[in-house]
């Protein structure tokens, strides 16, 4: 049985990995997959035949990943400074600010975290808060048995609390006399 491989020996195979029929002139020869036994055949003149050709990734054909043309962080620096004043030489410093913070956003850490990372204990407890538990179920359900515990865990819920309150209030304009 043959299965690996059909080469057609009297035209061209185009290179587009799909399975088409087309006419060839020429006697058809197919050649096996399992060792050198090989299996030879003739077709008729002007047959239909089925050419399945599996597309092979050319070197040329790839994406290539640029590379930055200096060898260090100071230099490729440089030289993405210098591409950017060619293309846009009439900068102001708002659009240079602009630039940088976008720069910033795109390199890593990405996003960067604001702020100091959010107690998980407290976060609970003001949803428990929220949702009609009392101060002393929350204390049972976190696991703060010693007053200490609860003492800190109850001063972190004011506090983040009152930030919210800051955060949420709506400016207020002094007036000039």
């Amino acid at each position: 049985m043959l299965t690996d491989a059909r080469f057609h020996t009297g035209g061209l195979i185009s290179d587009s990995g799909t399975s088409e029929l087309r006419k060839l002139p020429g006697p058809l020869t197919e050649v096996a997959g399992s060792g050198d036994a090989t299996e030879s055949r003739t077709a008729p003149p002007q047959a239909q035949v089925r050419v399945v050709v599996s597309k092979v990734a050319s070197r040329w054909k790839r994406k290539r990943r640029r590379k930055l043309p200096a060898q260090t962080l100071e230099g490729d620096i440089h030289w993405f400074a210098d591409q950017l004043r060619r293309k846009y030489p009439d900068w102001s410093t708002a659009t240079k600010k602009h630039v940088l913070s976008q720069l910033q956003r795109e390199l890593p850490p990405c996003p960067r975290p604001v702020g100091r990372p959010r107690r998980q204990d407290v976060t609970e407890a003001l949803q428990l808060e929220a949702a009609g538990v009392s101060r002393k179920e929350i204390y049972r359900r976190l696991g703060k048995g010693a007053r200490d515990e609860q003492h800190a865990l109850r001063e972190a819920m004011r506090q983040r609390r009152a930030r919210k309150r800051k955060r949420d209030k709506l400016p207020t304009v002094t007036p000039i006399n």
